[in-house]
């Protein structure tokens, strides 16, 4: 699968420093993930032994503060790697456009008729 991507690379490597920053963005943002079922356990197992509603509170207020860090994390994570492979398409694109329009001009100029018709 890999190997199918070789034509890209070229590309790609433009964006290498953006591709970093979005894995450390997805890895940042599994690690503080985990962290929600964990908080979660530690409530539950206070809950059991008794506790107070003020630390019932403080575990609902990190269990929120942890959704909003990694809602963060997720979003420089998608912004990052989206915005990487728009760069991407549009280059490919611009190229792709440019080598057609080259064509083009190349096969009207060589089929052009000798008179041009006019009304």
């Amino acid at each position: 699968m890999l190997g199918d991507l070789g034509p890209l690379y070229s590309y790609m490597r433009r964006y290498r420093w953006q591709y970093v920053q979005g894995t450390l963005a997805c890895v940042a943002t599994n690690i503080v993930a985990v962290q929600f079922p964990r908080v979660l356990g530690m409530a539950i197992n206070r809950i059991q032994q008794g506790t107070t509603r003020e630390l019932i509170l403080i575990f609902a207020l990190i269990l929120v503060a942890i959704s909003l860090v990694k809602g963060v994390f997720l979003y420089a994570q998608r912004w990052v790697l989206i915005g990487i492979s728009r760069e991407i398409e549009f280059t490919c694109v611009t190229i792709c456009s440019a080598s057609l329009k080259s064509r083009i001009q190349v096969f009207t100029s060589a089929t052009a008729p000798a008179t041009s018709w006019r009304a």
